[in-house]
C-alpha cells in the first residue's frame, strides 16, 4: 500500500474517510464515551473511535450517511497518519476498512482495548490503583505487570512479597479472607515450601506444588488431628495421624485422610492395638493386640466395623481358635486347639460347639467325640471312641452316654441298650465275643449300673442252654427256668448267686408280662436291640 503514503492521496483518503465516518459516530453510544473518559492521554482518538461493537457497526452502516458532521467528531490530519500507519494492513485502497478483514480488525481493537483498560493509575503516594480496584505499591514492567518486591492490596486479599511477569511468584506473604499463607510462590500459586493458617485454627506446614500440598508436610486439624507425611495432590497417601488420645496410625491413606492399605494403629503408650491392611477407614484384615495383657495378639484375621468377624485367628488363654467368627463369638465352621492338647473341629453357634469332633488329646488322636453338642457341652447323637479301643454310638447327655446307645468294647463283646450317667441301665442286649467274628453268649434283659441285674434271659451259645429268671451282679438270684438246647427244663425253682436253692413249680413262676417279645435272643450279633421307643410306635 505504498500508495497511501503521498501527501495528496493521504489527503484524498482523509476525506473521504471523514465523510464516511460522520455517520459511524453520530450515535456512538455511553459505553464509547466511558472509555474516552478512562483512556490515558497518549492514545489515540482514532483507536478509541473504532472500538465497538459488532452490532453497532452493522446497525451504523445500514443507515443512510449524513453530510453534516460537525468540527469534533472529524479526526485530525496527523491522527489519521497515524492510524493508516499502524493499521494499513485492514484498509483498502480508498483508505477504508476493509470489508472482508472487518472481523479481524475489530478483535485487534478490542485487544488492544483491553490493554489500554489494565493500564494503572498512578496515585499521589506513588502507588497504583489498577483496573481491578486493587491497589499496588511497587514496580510495573514496560507491559505495566508488577515485579520485584511490592504489595498488593485489594478487598478481602492482601500480598507481600516477590513478583513476576504479574504474578507472585517467589517468596511471599498472601491473606486472602484470613486465610494465610507464608512460603514460595511459582506463578501465582503456592509452590515449594510454606505455611497455611486457616482462621478456625487449622494449619498446614510443608511442601507445596500448584497450590496443593504435596511432598513432605503436617496438618493440624481444628480439633487438634495432626497428619503428617507424604502427600500428593493435596492428598496424605503415606503418613502419620495423632489423635487428641496419644493414639495415632501409621500407615497407607487415601483422600479424606481414610485409613487404606497397609497400616497400624498405636495406642498413647506407642503400644500397636491393629496391625494389618485397612479398608476406607476400617481394620480390615488385621492383627488386633490385648492392651491389657502385654499387648499379645489376640486376634489376626477379617474384620467388620471394628468388630472381629469373619475367617481368622483367635487366641484364648485356654487355646487358639481358627475359622468364622461373628463380632468375636466363634460362628460357623472353626476348630479350637486347646492348651491341654485337645482339639474340637466342627461348627458353632454363639461362641459354643454344635456338632463337630473333638479330640481329647492330639498325641492319642484315636481317643474322640464326634457328634452333637448343646450350650457348650456333648449333647445329642454322638459317638465316643476310648483310648481302650471301646466305641460308643448313641444318644449323649452332659458329656456322658445317656439314652439309648451301643458300646463295642475292644475284645470284640458288645452292649446295646439303655444308658443313664454313662452306665449300662434298664432294658438291654451283652453279646460276648467268641471265636471267628462270631458272637458266644447273649444276655437279653434289664440291667443296673453296667451289671445283670432284674429279670434276664441267657443264652449259652456252645451248649445252647438257656436261663430264663432274675439276676443280681450278675449270677442268677431269684427264680429262674434252666433248659437245654431244646427247650426242655431242666431246672425250674429259686437261685441264690448262681447256686440252685429250691425247686419251684413251673406253673408258680411269674415272670414279667410280655417278656419272651421284650428280652428274645437275636441270634444275628448285626442286629440290635432296638430302641425302646421304637417298640412302643410298632
Amino acid at each position: 500500500m505504498g500508495s497511501c503514503c503521498s501527501d495528496q492521496n493521504i489527503q484524498n483518503q482523509f476525506d473521504n474517510h471523514n465523510a464516511r465516518v460522520t455517520n459511524l459516530y453520530q450515535e456512538t453510544d455511553a459505553q464509547t464515551e466511558e472509555i474516552k473518559k478512562q483512556t490515558p492521554a497518549n492514545v489515540t482518538a482514532a483507536q478509541v473511535e473504532y472500538i465497538i461493537s459488532d452490532e453497532k457497526r452493522e446497525e451504523q452502516e445500514n443507515k443512510q450517511e449524513i453530510n453534516n458532521v460537525s468540527n469534533d467528531q472529524r479526526i485530525d490530519i496527523y491522527q489519521y497518519v497515524q492510524f493508516v500507519e499502524n493499521y494499513k494492513d485492514y484498509l483498502d485502497e480508498q483508505g477504508l476498512i476493509n470489508n472482508v478483514k472487518i472481523d479481524q480488525f475489530e478483535k485487534h481493537i478490542q485487544a488492544q482495548l483491553k490493554n489500554i483498560l489494565k493500564i494503572p493509575i498512578q496515585n499521589e503516594d506513588g502507588s497504583y490503583k489498577l483496573a481491578s480496584g486493587a491497589i499496588y505499591e511497587g514496580k510495573l514492567d514496560e507491559n505495566y505487570g508488577k515485579v520485584g518486591k511490592g504489595k498488593l492490596k485489594d478487598k478481602d486479599y492482601e500480598f507481600e512479597g516477590e513478583f513476576q511477569n504479574d504474578l507472585p511468584s517467589g517468596n511471599g506473604k498472601e491473606i486472602r479472607k484470613q486465610v494465610v499463607y507464608e512460603g514460595s510462590f511459582q506463578k501465582g500459586l503456592y509452590d515449594g515450601f510454606g505455611k497455611l493458617s486457616f482462621p478456625n485454627g487449622r494449619v498446614y506446614e510443608g511442601n507445596f506444588k500448584n497450590h496443593q500440598f504435596h511432598g513432605k508436610g503436617e496438618l493440624i486439624n481444628d480439633d487438634g488431628v495432626r497428619y503428617k507425611g507424604d502427600w500428593e495432590n493435596g492428598c496424605l497417601l503415606i503418613g502419620v495421624i495423632s489423635y487428641h488420645d496419644g493414639s495415632y496410625y501409621t500407615g497407607s491413606l487415601k483422600g479424606n485422610f481414610f485409613k487404606d492399605g497397609k497400616g497400624t494403629l498405636y495406642n498413647k503408650e506407642s503400644m500397636p492395638q491393629y496391625e494389618g491392611l485397612w479398608e476406607n477407614d476400617q481394620p480390615k484384615i488385621c492383627k488386633v493386640f490385648n492392651i491389657f495383657d502385654n499387648h499379645h495378639i489376640f486376634y489376626d484375621g477379617e474384620m467388620e466395623n471394628y468388630a472381629i468377624t469373619g475367617k481368622g485367628e483367635r487366641f484364648y488363654p485356654d487355646g487358639k481358635y481358627q475359622g468364622q467368627l461373628q463380632r468375636d463369638r466363634k460362628e460357623g465352621k472353626g476348630n479350637m486347639l486347646y492348651s491341654d492338647g485337645a482339639k474340637f473341629e466342627g461348627f458353632w453357634e454363639n461362641d459354643l460347639q454344635t456338632k463337630g469332633k473333638y479330640i481329647y488329646n492330639l498325641k492319642n488322636p484315636q481317643f474322640f467325640y464326634d457328634g452333637q453338642w448343646k450350650n457348650g457341652i456333648q449333647e445329642g447323637e454322638g459317638e465316643y471312641k476310648y483310648p481302650s479301643g471301646g466305641i460308643y454310638k448313641g444318644d449323649i447327655k452332659a458329656n456322658k452316654r445317656h439314652g439309648f446307645g451301643t458300646y463295642l468294647y475292644s475284645n470284640g463283646n458288645k452292649y446295646v441298650g439303655i444308658w443313664d450317667n454313662n452306665n449300662q441301665q434298664g432294658d438291654g442286649q451283652f453279646y460276648f465275643a467268641s471265636e471267628n467274628n462270631e458272637h458266644g453268649d447273649v444276655y437279653s434283659g434289664q440291667f443296673e449300673q453296667g451289671k445283670f441285674n432284674g429279670f434276664g434271659n441267657y443264652f449259652y451259645k456252645k451248649s445252647g442252654k438257656q436261663y430264663i429268671g432274675y439276676w443280681e451282679n450278675d449270677k442268677w438270684n431269684g427264680i429262674g427256668i434252666f433248659r437245654n438246647k431244646d427247650g426242655k427244663i431242666i431246672k425250674c425253682g429259686e437261685w441264690k448267686s448262681d447256686k440252685f436253692i429250691k425247686d419251684v413249680d413251673e406253673k408258680d413262676v411269674v415272670f414279667p408280662a410280655d417278656w419272651e417279645n421284650k428280652y428274645k435272643i437275636i441270634s444275628d450279633i448285626g442286629e440290635q436291640l432296638q430302641n425302646p421307643q421304637d417298640q412302643d410306635q410298632q
